[in-house]
């Protein structure tokens, strides 16, 4: 009796200090102390806390997006700039529409984005893997090369499910006046971009012992 007493005690402990160290990093979840308790982190002194605040997975995931949009914005100042020294009139006539469309593209990203770190971290390298493959797949049936007009029509009806297809319509809209943007299904885009980042907040949260450890 008295030996199931102390193995009582020594949980007790040990999950006394799984959930102390969880609230220490900002992970109060289950799967966060789970976690703390399968890597024995609750027997290992905590870390002298620094003078800076911790600095917590979603803040990695928020910075590599602006990191990342950042970059794409850089790029395309520096085409443009080099297009135009070519005298090449890359503007599109409707600059507002444009920049809705792009605006779009990035808000598309971002979810995604989102989506594929939590994923990645659930199940492992082979998602990322598998979402690379399935981004060239979506891009290349896009309309980005070949005009969806240019495509069967039984076909174009597959494409109209791709959120791709229709940022790159979108955009072309922006170019061509012969392009009705009131046509393009906006809202695919924002649905798949919306869920996507809802998706990988939630997960987050709830994962984020995982980041952790």
């Amino acid at each position: 009796m008295a030996q199931a007493d102390r193995g009582s005690n020594w949980l007790a402990r040990r999950t006394r200090a799984a959930a102390e160290r969880a609230i220490e990093i900002g992970a109060k979840t289950y799967g966060s102390v789970k976690s703390i308790l399968d890597n024995k982190l609750d027997r290992k002194p905590a870390p002298k806390r620094a003078a800076v605040p911790v600095i917590q997975p979603l803040h990695l995931i928020f910075s590599r997006c602006i990191l990342e949009t950042l970059n794409a914005v850089i790029v395309l100042a520096l085409f443009m700039f080099a297009v135009s020294l070519f005298d090449v009139d890359i503007l599109p006539s409707d600059t507002a529409e444009a920049a809705k469309a792009i605006a779009a593209a990035v808000f598309l990203g971002i979810g995604l984005g989102f989506f594929n770190v939590v994923m990645c971290a659930l199940v492992g390298q082979y998602f990322l893997v598998f979402f690379i493959l399935v981004m060239i797949g979506l891009y290349m049936i896009s309309g980005a090369y070949l005009p969806p007009n240019l495509i069967p029509a039984t076909l174009r009806e597959y494409m109209a499910y791709n959120p791709l297809t229709q940022l790159v319509e979108w955009l072309r809209s922006a170019y061509y006046a012969s392009y009705d943007p009131e046509l393009i299904n906006k809202l695919l885009i924002y649905w798949v971009g919306g869920i996507s980042l809802m998706l990988g907040l939630v997960d987050e949260r709830f994962l984020r012992g995982r980041f952790l450890s």
